[in-house]
C-alpha cells in the first residue's frame, strides 16, 4: 500500500486539472485504466522523478534543467508551473532544435555486439552502430501499443525497423518522431557530430525563420533611402581563385543597394589565369583595379586599393568572402537614421568552399570595447569612413596578418563610441578554406603575433598600463593584464544567516586564498540564532581586518548590503555571497586591476557551480523573461559563442554573488533598492543604473571561483516569497524591459 500525505494530495489537485491523462498513459501497458486523477497521483509520486511528461508540450527535464532553483530544490516541476511558473512566464517547453540539442538527455547507451550482428541483415553499417548505441528500448516500450512483453532490444529494434517506425514511435527521449524533420538516424548523426551552438541543422532553422525578407522588397525598401553615400569595397588581392574572387565580385555587384564601387590592388600575383580575368573584369562599370609591379603582402596591397577609392565609406571584403544582398542597404538605412556613425558592422557567419553551406554564426549583440581588446569582434563585415582611415594613414606595414584588427584600434581611438553602429544582420558570410583564418587562426600564427603587437600599442597609445598577451585558453584571442597603478582598500561585504561552515570556507578563502592583501570583511548579520556561529564572530572579531554588523530584521538583501557600504571604509566595495570560495589567489588583484580606468564601474569574476559547470559568466537582460545568466550550466572550460566565456567583455549586468563596484558611484545610483526589491534582481537593478551613468561593467574570466548559490536563504516557492517575487517581477518589468532598448548596443 503507498502511503500518500496531504502534501502530494495537495500537489495532485494543483496539477489535475492540466494533466494531460490521454498522453500520460503511453507510459503504461494498461493505459485504458489511467484516469485523470491516477495520472496525477503518479505523476506527483513517481512520474516527475522519471522525467514523465504530464502533457505533449510540457517537458519535465527541460523545465529542471532550465530552471535551476527549481531543480535545487528537488520539487516537483509540473505543480511548481502550475502554481507559479505560468504567471513568471518560466520556459517549459522544447520549441528549438536548439534548446533540444542543450537540454535532451545524453546519450547513455552502450553497443552490444550480437545487437550489431543481427542490424547488419537490415542497415546499412553506419545506421546499424546509431541504432544499436542509441536506441533506447525502455522508453521504446513505453510507446507503443502492444509487444511489450518483449525485454530484448534486438527484438524491439526490428519491431521498430518493421513496424514502429511507421506508428511514430518514440525509440528515445531525444528525439520526437512527430516534430523531427529527419528521421531517427539522420537526426542522431546530426547530434554527435555538431556542437550545440554549431549545429548545422539548427543554424539552418534559424536562417529559415529569421531571412525571410525577399530581395524585391529590399530593392523596394532601398529605392526609398534619400541619404545614399558611395561606398567602396576594398579587396586586396594575390593569387587568389579566379572562381571564388569571382564571387566574391558577384556577391557586390548583386547588392540592392546600388551606389557602390569595387577597388581591386592585385599584389604582383603570378597566376597567369587570375591575371586575365582581372584584365577582363577591368572594363565592367563600377569597377577598379591596380596592377601593383612589386609584392608588398596585404597591408601595402589594402593601401593600393585605397589609394584608388573615392567613396564616402570604405567596406572591407577578403578576395574569397561574400557579402548578402542587402549588406550595404542594411549599411546606408542606418545612415539614413543617423549621419553621425563613422562605423557600421554587423553579424557574420561562415560558408564552406563550395558555397553551399552557411555554418557558425557569430551574434554579435553590439559594440562591446573590452571584447575588441581580446578579439576583432567587428572584422566582417565592417564599414569605416573613409575620412577618418586616411587620417590615420590606411593599413600600417608590419601587421599583416592583423591589419585589419590594427586599423580598427588605431580608427576607434578617433572617434567616439556612440559614432559606431550595429546592424543585428548575418550580412558577411567568411570563406573557409584550407590556408584561411576562417578555417584556423593556427593556419597563420604570424597574425597572432601581429595581433599582440597591434593591441599593445593600442594600449600604449590610450595610457593603459597594461600589458596585452594571447588568452591562456584560447591562443588565436587576446588577454590584457592591467598593472595596479595604486593599492585602494577593497570593503568585503558578505551577508550571512547561520551557515557557519559556509561561511568560514568563504572568510577564509578571501583571507587565504588572496594575494591582494589591502581589504577589510565585514560579515553582515541578519538573524543568526546558532551558538556555534556566534561563538565564531567573537573569535573573527578579533582580528584586524574584520568586523561583524549586525543586521536585523527580515531578509532584504539590499537593505543588508546598503548598511555594509555605509560601514565600509574601502574606496572599491566587494559584495559576496556567504557561499563562495576563490579557485586561484590572484582574482581579487584581477578584479580591481580592471576597475581601474575612470569610464569602468562594475566588476563580475566568472563563477562555477562545485560539479566544475558554469553558473555566472555574464548577465543577459530579457533571458528568462527579465534576466538569465549566460552560459548556465556549461562546462567551466567551454568557449562558447566565438571564445566569449574566456574572453573579457562588457554586459549590462552581472551578479553581486561576487561583485565589485566603486563606493562613489554606489551611492551616487544611491545603492540598491530596498523598497522594491528586497531579494530578487537588486543587482541587476544597480548595474542598470550605473550604465545609466555612462559607466561600463565588465566580466572577467580571470577571476573565477565557485558558487554554491543562493542556500541561505533557501527557496522562493511559500506564498509569501513567491507574492513577493511576482512583485520584484513586474518592477523590474515597469521600470526597464517596458523602456530600456535590451542590447544589444553595449558600450
Amino acid at each position: 500500500m503507498i502511503f500518500i500525505n496531504k502534501e502530494i494530495k495537495r500537489e495532485a489537485e494543483i496539477i489535475m486539472n492540466f494533466i494531460d491523462e490521454k498522453y500520460y498513459a503511453k507510459y503504461f501497458f494498461l493505459e485504458f485504466l489511467i484516469t485523470k486523477k491516477i495520472a496525477a497521483y503518479h505523476y506527483c509520486l513517481i512520474g516527475w522523478k522519471k522525467k514523465y511528461n504530464p502533457t505533449c508540450d510540457f517537458c519535465t527535464y527541460f523545465y529542471l534543467i532550465k530552471n535551476d532553483d527549481v531543480k535545487k530544490l528537488n520539487i516537483n516541476p509540473f505543480k511548481h508551473y502550475c502554481e507559479f511558473g505560468k504567471s513568471e512566464k518560466r520556459d517549459f517547453r522544447i520549441e528549438t532544435k536548439l534548446e533540444l540539442f542543450q537540454y535532451a538527455p545524453k546519450f547513455t547507451y552502450k553497443t552490444i555486439f550480437i545487437t550489431q550482428f543481427f542490424l547488419f541483415f537490415f542497415l546499412k553499417k553506419e545506421k546499424v552502430k546509431i541504432m544499436s548505441t542509441y536506441f533506447d528500448k525502455a522508453e521504446y516500450r513505453k510507446s507503443i501499443r502492444n509487444f511489450k512483453f518483449f525485454y530484448f532490444k534486438p527484438l524491439l529494434m526490428f519491431h521498430y525497423l518493421i513496424k514502429g517506425k511507421k506508428q511514430k514511435a518514440i525509440p528515445a527521449l531525444f528525439y520526437n518522431p512527430i516534430k523531427e524533420e529527419e528521421d531517427f538516424f539522420s537526426f542522431t548523426k546530426v547530434m554527435l557530430e555538431q556542437e550545440i551552438f554549431d549545429s548545422n541543422i539548427a543554424y539552418e532553422h534559424w536562417i529559415n525563420k529569421n531571412e525571410t525578407t525577399s530581395k524585391e522588397v529590399y530593392q523596394e525598401l532601398s529605392d526609398k533611402l534619400s541619404f545614399r553615400p558611395l561606398i567602396s569595397v576594398i579587396i586586396p588581392v594575390y593569387n587568389a581563385k579566379v572562381g571564388l574572387l569571382e564571387e566574391a565580385i558577384a556577391s557586390v555587384r548583386d547588392q540592392v543597394y546600388d551606389n557602390w564601387e569595387i577597388c581591386i590592388a592585385d599584389d604582383c600575383s603570378t597566376d597567369k589565369k587570375l591575371i586575365q580575368f582581372l584584365k577582363k573584369i577591368e572594363k565592367k562599370e563600377k569597377i577598379k583595379i591596380v596592377f601593383r609591379n612589386k609584392n608588398g603582402h596585404i597591408s601595402s596591397c589594402s593601401n593600393s586599393a585605397l589609394k584608388i577609392a573615392r567613396g564616402e565609406y570604405i567596406a572591407l571584403l577578403d578576395q574569397d568572402d561574400i557579402l548578402s544582398s542587402n549588406a550595404f542597404y542594411e549599411v546606408v538605412n542606418l545612415l539614413n537614421k543617423d549621419k553621425s556613425f563613422n562605423l557600421i558592422f554587423s553579424n557574420e557567419d561562415k560558408i564552406n568552399e563550395a558555397g553551399d553551406e552557411r555554418f557558425n554564426p557569430y551574434f554579435k549583440k553590439g559594440w562591446n570595447y573590452h571584447l575588441v581588446l581580446g578579439q576583432n569582434m567587428v572584422s566582417h563585415l565592417g564599414v569605416y569612413k573613409k575620412s577618418i582611415i586616411d587620417k590615420i594613414g590606411g593599413f600600417k606595414i608590419g601587421y599583416e596578418g592583423s591589419q585589419d584588427y590594427d586599423l580598427l584600434l588605431r580608427f576607434i581611438e578617433q572617434i567616439d563610441e556612440k559614432t559606431i553602429g550595429f546592424v543585428d544582420k548575418v550580412l558577411y558570410h567568411w570563406r573557409v578554406i584550407k590556408g584561411s583564418t576562417a578555417m584556423d587562426i593556427g593556419e597563420k600564427n604570424y597574425a597572432i603575433d601581429a595581433g599582440i603587437k597591434s593591441l599593445q600599442d593600442h594600449l600604449d597609445r590610450t595610457n593603459q598600463n597594461a600589458k596585452a598577451m594571447s588568452s591562456p585558453q584560447i591562443p588565436q584571442f587576446y588577454r590584457v593584464k592591467r598593472r595596479l597603478n595604486t593599492r585602494p582598500l577593497v570593503s568585503v561585504l558578505i551577508p550571512t544567516r547561520n551557515m557557519l561552515e559556509d561561511l568560514k570556507n568563504t572568510i577564509n578563502s578571501v583571507m587565504k586564498n588572496n594575494c591582494y592583501s589591502n581589504y577589510e570583511i565585514l560579515i553582515l548579520d541578519n538573524n543568526s540564532d546558532e551558538e556555534a556561529i556566534h561563538n565564531y564572530f567573537k573569535e573573527i572579531s578579533k582580528h584586524e581586518k574584520v568586523r561583524v554588523i549586525p543586521c536585523p530584521g527580515e531578509f532584504n538583501y539590499s537593505a543588508i548590503n546598503n548598511k555594509g557600504v555605509a560601514n565600509s571604509k574601502g574606496e572599491l566595495i566587494l559584495l559576496l555571497n556567504n557561499d563562495v570560495i576563490a579557485i586561484e589567489n590572484h582574482w581579487l588583484e584581477e578584479m580591481v586591476s580592471q576597475i581601474q580606468p575612470s569610464d569602468v564601474s562594475i566588476i563580475g569574476a566568472k563563477l562555477i557551480y562545485p560539479d566544475n559547470t558554469i553558473q555566472h559568466a555574464g548577465v543577459e537582460i530579457g533571458l528568462g523573461g527579465i534576466a538569465g545568466h549566460l552560459y548556465l550550466g556549461y562546462p567551466k572550460d567551454a568557449f562558447g559563442d566565438a571564445g566569449r566565456i574566456q574572453l573579457l567583455q562588457n554586459f549590462d549586468a552581472v551578479t553581486a554573488a561576487c561583485l565589485l563596484i566603486k563606493k562613489k558611484d554606489f551611492q551616487e545610483v544611491e545603492g540598491l533598492n530596498e523598497k522594491d526589491l528586497k531579494v530578487a534582481f537588486n543587482d541587476v537593478d544597480l548595474c542598470l543604473k550605473v550604465r545609466g551613468l555612462g559607466k561600463k561593467i565588465v566580466y572577467t574570466p580571470y577571476a573565477e571561483l565557485y558558487h554554491h548559490e543562493s542556500k541561505s536563504r533557501g527557496g522562493d516557492l511559500t506564498p509569501e516569497k513567491q507574492a513577493r517575487f511576482n512583485r520584484e517581477i513586474k518592477y523590474m518589468q515597469e521600470t526597464w524591459l517596458d523602456s530600456y532598448e535590451i542590447a544589444h548596443s553595449l558600450d
